[in-house]
């Protein structure tokens, strides 16, 4: 998946074939960039769920192993209903 730092680089690509002053380029795909951000486009990124004896990065307590199955199929049910994990196309 693309970075946010490729994003830029191929908006900034396409801003360049028409734009010649390289400042103005900078201005424009930040432009670009700030009203993607403002219209709530987000990057969808690579990540694992969370372990099941993971909070937050503290060890919280054992589950038991139905605790564990319950907790594992709410991982499967999320991502079958489209949750998936995202990070701001700009940071503000």
């Amino acid at each position: 998946m693309p970075t946010k730092e490729e994003i830029r680089e191929g908006i900034l690509k396409y801003i360049r074939a028409v734009v010649e002053n390289e400042t103005e380029c900078e201005t424009q795909t930040d432009a670009i960039l700030t009203k993607l951000h403002s219209q709530g486009v987000v990057i969808k990124v690579d990540r694992e769920l969370p372990d099941v004896n993971q909070h937050n990065s503290e060890v919280v307590f054992p589950f038991n192993l139905e605790e564990i199955c319950v907790y594992k199929q709410s991982q499967v049910d999320m991502l079958k209903a489209g949750y998936l994990a995202v990070e701001p196309l700009i940071e503000v």
